[in-house]
Parts: C-alpha cells; sequence; structure tokens
C-alpha cells in the first residue's frame, strides 16, 4: 500500500511532454516573435525616444490573451482526449493511477505547456531591453504575471467544461459558453426590450455589469491593458508621457475565480460515469439546463432575426406576433437540443412534453418581464425639475434650458401618444428621425429614437416643430461653430467655391477681409437664410427636390475663443452612450494650437444670401454674383 497520496504520476506526466512537445514549440515561436520580435524591429526602426511606444506595441495583451486561450484548449482537448472515447477512457483508468492523480497529472502538464514558453518569452524580452537601455522593464514583469494569471484562469475553464461533456468537439463549444454566455444573455435581453420599447434604441437600455463581469474573457480583454498615454513635446510631436497597467485586481479576482473551478472540475472528473464517454453531457442534472438554455436562446434569437426581417420588408411585427414566433422557435430548440442529448430523433415522449409545459410557462413570465421593462422604460418621461439640459435633434441638436425644457418634454408625449400611428406606418425614403436626450441632475441620462412616417399629418406637424427650433439663429450657431460661438473673432481663413482642378479655391480670403466675410454670413444666419440650404425638413421636402436648390459652397477657418471650448456634441454627453459622435457636425476634429483650437466650418449657401454675396462684392473678392456659379448637387 501507499503510505501518502500522490497528485502527480511522473509516467503519466512524462508521456504528455513526449507526445505533446511540438505544441509547446509552436507557443514559444508564437511568443518570441510577436512580444521579443516585434520589440526588436520597432526598436530598429525608430529612435531611441520611440522605444517606450515600442515597449507598449510589444506588450499587447489583448492578443496575447487570445493566443493564451487556443492554446489552453488545444492542451486541455489533447491531454483529456482520453475521456470522450469509451475504449481509451476504460484503458486509462484501469492502470494503477487513481482518477485524482490522472486529474492533477493533467493539470500540470497544462501549466508547463502555457507557463514555460511564457518565461522562456519574458528572459529573452528582458535580455533585448537591457540590451537596447530600455529601463521601464518592470512592465515586461508585469506582462508575465498578467498573461500567466489569465491563462491560469482559462486552463481552469476547460478543464471545467472537460469534466462535463464527453464529446471532443463540444469541450470548444462549452469553453466559449462559459467566456460569453452571460454578455449574450445581456445582448439578447437588451435587444428585445429594445425591439419591444417604442422609441428606445439597442444603445439605451440598461447594461448590467455584473453580467459582463460573469463573461471572462470579454472583460479580461476590455479591463487588463499595458497602455501609452502620449503628450505634446515643443517641436509639435506626439510622444510617450507614461506607460500605465491597470486591470490588477481584475486578474486576482478571476486567479480567486480559478481556484474554485479547478475544485469543480477536480469533483466532476471523479464523479462522472466512464460510460458518458461519448454524451454531449456527462451529468443528468445539467440535461434540463441545457434543453431549457437552448431553447431560449434559439426562441429569442431566432424570433428577433425574422422580426427584422419582416421589418425590413415592411411587414409590421407587433408584440403579440413576436411572442408567438418565441414559442414556435423556442419548441423547435428544446426538442433540437433534446436530439443532441438523446442522440435520437425519438424525443416526443410524455415526460419531455410535461417538461415542456412548465418551459413554456417560463417563457411566458420572461416575454411579460421584458415587455414591461420596455413598457416602464418607454414611459419614462422626467420631470421638469429633474432635468439639467434636455436635446432634440432632427438635423442638428438643439439644448434646451431652464423653462424651455418643456418644449422637450411636451414634444416627448406628442411622441409616445402617436405610438400606434408611427411605429407600425409604411417607411419611406423621407421619413425623418427624431433623437431626445435628457441630462439629469443626478448625472444619469436618458435617451429616445422616434421615427416619423411620412404621409401622416401628426408627423408633418412635429417634424415642422422640431424644424422650427433648428433654424434658430442661436441654435444653428452653437451647432456649427461652438457654445462660444459669440465670443468667437478670430477668423484665420474664408474660402468661396468648390476646389479647382489643382486642389485649390475658387477664392481665398485672409486678415481683415476674412472677418467681414464672416460678419457678412452672421447677419444671413440671423436672417434665416443661410440654414434653408443645410438644414432641411425632408417630410415637407424629399431630399432630391432640396438637392436641386442651387448653391455655392463656403468654408471659415477660425480659432475658438478658449481650449475649453464645448461643442453642442460635447455638451450632450449622452449621445456618447447613444449614437455615433465621430460626425463632427460640420466641422473637422480639433486640434490644439497654443491655448487655442483652430476648427473649420463648411456650408452652402444661395441667391438670396444677400449680405454675404454683398460683402464678396465689396472686399472684391468677386466682381458679381455671376462669378460665384449656383449650381444644384453641390451637397454631393
Amino acid at each position: 500500500m501507499r503510505s501518502k497520496t500522490s497528485f502527480i504520476n511522473k509516467t503519466v506526466f512524462k508521456k504528455n511532454m513526449m507526445l505533446y512537445w511540438p505544441l509547446v514549440v509552436c507557443y514559444l515561436v508564437y511568443g518570441i516573435v510577436k512580444v521579443p520580435g516585434t520589440l526588436w524591429m520597432g526598436i530598429r526602426q525608430q529612435a531611441s525616444a520611440g522605444y517606450a511606444e515600442c515597449l507598449t506595441g510589444s506588450l499587447n495583451l489583448e492578443s496575447d490573451f487570445y493566443a493564451a486561450a487556443v492554446m489552453a484548449l488545444i492542451s486541455g482537448m489533447l491531454l483529456f482526449g482520453y475521456l470522450f472515447k469509451a475504449e481509451s477512457a476504460n484503458m486509462m483508468h484501469a492502470l494503477p493511477v487513481t482518477r485524482t492523480e490522472l486529474f492533477f497529472t493533467n493539470v500540470f502538464s497544462g501549466f508547463f505547456f502555457l507557463f514555460v514558453p511564457q518565461i522562456l518569452v519574458f528572459l529573452v524580452t528582458m535580455l533585448v531591453s537591457l540590451s537596447h537601455r530600455i529601463t521601464q522593464v518592470q512592465y515586461i514583469g508585469i506582462w508575465l504575471l498578467s498573461v500567466m494569471g489569465v491563462s491560469f484562469f482559462l486552463f481552469a475553464v476547460v478543464c471545467f467544461c472537460a469534466a462535463f461533456t464527453g464529446q471532443l468537439f463540444a469541450l470548444p463549444v462549452y469553453f466559449v459558453v462559459v467566456n460569453f454566455l452571460a454578455l449574450g444573455i445581456s445582448t439578447g435581453v437588451r435587444a428585445v426590450i429594445s425591439f419591444l420599447g417604442y422609441g428606445i434604441s439597442y444603445s439605451a437600455t440598461p447594461e448590467v455589469v455584473l453580467l459582463r463581469v460573469l463573461s471572462p474573457f470579454d472583460y479580461l480583454c476590455s479591463h487588463v491593458s499595458i497602455r501609452a498615454y502620449y503628450a505634446v513635446n515643443e517641436k509639435g510631436e506626439y510622444v510617450v508621457s507614461a506607460i500605465r497597467y491597470t486591470g490588477g485586481n481584475v486578474v486576482l479576482g478571476y486567479l480567486f475565480a480559478a481556484c474554485i473551478l479547478y475544485l469543480l472540475a477536480w469533483y466532476g472528473y471523479k464523479k462522472r460515469r466512464l460510460e458518458s464517454a461519448g454524451d454531449l453531457l456527462t451529468f443528468q442534472w445539467v440535461k434540463p439546463v441545457f434543453r431549457w438554455g437552448v431553447g431560449v436562446c434559439i426562441g429569442y434569437m431566432a424570433a428577433a432575426l425574422l422580426a427584422d426581417f419582416l421589418q425590413v420588408v415592411f411587414i409590421p411585427v407587433t408584440e403579440i406576433l413576436f411572442y408567438v414566433l418565441v414559442n414556435l422557435f423556442a419548441f423547435l430548440g428544446f426538442f433540437i437540443a433534446e436530439m443532441f442529448v438523446q442522440k435520437s430523433f425519438r424525443v416526443f415522449t410524455r415526460k419531455r412534453f410535461q417538461e415542456y409545459g412548465l418551459f413554456f410557462a417560463f417563457t411566458l413570465v420572461s416575454f411579460a418581464g421584458l415587455l414591461l421593462t420596455s413598457r416602464l422604460m418607454e414611459q419614462n418621461i422626467p420631470k421638469e425639475e429633474q432635468i439639467a439640459g434636455a436635446y432634440i435633434e432632427m438635423n442638428c441638436p438643439v439644448q434646451f434650458l431652464g423653462d424651455d425644457i418643456r418644449k422637450v418634454t411636451d414634444l416627448h408625449k406628442e411622441l409616445t401618444r402617436n405610438k400606434k400611428d408611427f411605429r407600425y406606418a409604411e417607411s419611406l425614403e423621407n421619413d425623418a428621425s427624431v433623437y431626445i436626450s435628457y441630462r439629469l441632475k443626478n448625472g444619469k441620462y436618458i435617451y429616445r429614437e422616434y421615427l416619423l412616417p411620412a404621409g401622416l399629418e401628426e408627423s408633418v406637424r412635429i417634424s415642422e416643430k422640431i424644424y422650427e427650433y433648428e433654424i434658430q439663429p442661436e441654435n444653428y450657431m452653437r451647432y456649427l461653430v461652438g457654445s462660444d460661438y459669440a465670443e468667437v473673432s478670430d477668423i484665420t481663413e474664408v474660402n468661396i467655391g468648390g476646389l479647382d482642378e489643382a486642389g485649390g479655391y475658387a477664392h481665398t480670403v485672409r486678415g481683415e477681409k476674412a472677418k467681414r466675410i464672416y460678419q457678412a454670413l452672421l447677419m444671413d444666419i440671423k436672417a434665416k437664410t443661410v440654414q434653408k440650404y443645410n438644414i432641411c425638413n425632408f417630410l415637407v421636402c424629399p431630399f432630391e427636390e432640396w438637392q436641386q436648390y442651387p448653391t455655392a459652397a463656403m468654408s471659415v477657418e477660425f480659432k475658438h475663443s478658449d481650449k475649453d471650448w464645448k461643442s453642442v456634441y460635447d455638451q450632450m454627453d449622452t449621445w456618447n452612450a447613444g449614437r455615433n459622435t465621430e460626425y463632427s457636425g460640420g466641422m473637422e476634429s480639433a486640434s490644439e494650437v497654443d491655448d487655442k483650437t483652430s476648427e473649420y466650418l463648411y456650408l452652402d449657401f444661395g441667391e438670396d444670401c444677400e449680405n454675404l454675396i454683398q460683402a464678396l462684392v465689396a472686399e472684391k473678392v468677386i466682381e458679381s454674383a455671376d462669378e460665384l456659379d449656383f449650381c444644384a448637387d453641390s451637397y454631393e
């Protein structure tokens, strides 16, 4: 008898090393090329000032996490591969080796496959760094600890999945599911709520942070990083000012979770039946969870995809129809999952239909909960005393403060009252989208999107009201120039007309002339003559008709009054979460120069912009309006 309990069997460990050493070599080659190789190539191509940038580029953790995930998965499939065939499983467990020894020998073999290449890569990277006098080598050590910690967790997930399945190719599927299931559930719930709720976009639905934490790989990639931060030097060049590591606490948290997963995997390995080799699931109690999970996922996902398709072909999908689709696809998903579990088509039994009755009740309750949530969200119009700022946009965002906030809430109520008419109306090319957002005093935001269908009297009336807000001179200037539009006086350049063959403008004006032309432009904006060539109510004037207005192009380069200016999009804040903010509202992205910010604005103007045309003639930029060559399609 043995005098002590052994956790490692040397014979099995040596067999693993002899069989799978090429896998270790491949992972080592990847690491050498990716980390020290990338660092060395970067150093060869850059001066010493760029060493820090080269270092952070080679220590990109996200790509290394992906490589570690692939390595952990392949290692687990090879090391535990004998569990998935009845002959090999019986043979291995017939040897004078306990299940505990087999399990931990394979686990430590996986550690060897993962950690040894990572340590060797660390040593080579240290040599490359020190040979080039890079002093920030502490980040190479941080990289090693982070990659090893994440690898330790990912291999725990692989071992956990291996203990609960008897099929080799089910292992990678379960591995992906464990890493992304919570995120998938969150995404699905938010998508269904946004579909059921009127005016609720996907980005406006709440996200539960816990569900992201329970999606380990996604959370690790987005919260653990080694990054370079840049600053502008005296020559105006971007240089690395600091290197920062974030996510150490995240790695420690998942290390603790990994220890629990290893214990669960060990327990599952000891309790699994050898006869389960070849089965999709090794434990009976997991099978109902699998059936229900597959049924729910297929039910909602397939219903959402089909509903989106029907909406595209102008077939409205009501809440009742959507629920019918969910139940239809959930029924199929439930019994398809049972077919995989039983490895047979004979699954329509009395016992299974009894279970499906409970599953049907679950889908009913879940749908009712999602529908109620969407109703509460779409009816959530904050009270005026709770709102710090409100915004409406059809063509450009308009800000409302103080007593004017009531204009936004009243219009919001009008939109919700017309839900039935607006939501299921047939969409046309000249429909208009309306965006409403609130910045609340407690720091939260509410964002809604609505479609005003063409051809309805009520939608036209609402669009005309919003259009009138947008063409107000102060609102248009705040959108076009910025919050400091009244203080802007430093006009650098004015360009009139389109680009010629050489890439230059037809007319370019600088100095005092440019300032006077800009002032003339402001006069036409106050007269609301410029706005109609740049902002359109498409429900009243279709795009094709508006595009035929004879116009000429114009651009203005100016500097803001100070570097703390804010565009209307910056003031709104909530647009960062609800919309794509890369669109700059007619302006190029700003670049800081000294203590001011240079900016460009672009617009079109027409023949009735009298003040601007008179200023161009008075400043002898043109002799007459005929030189401006007003023509249609200048918008394009």
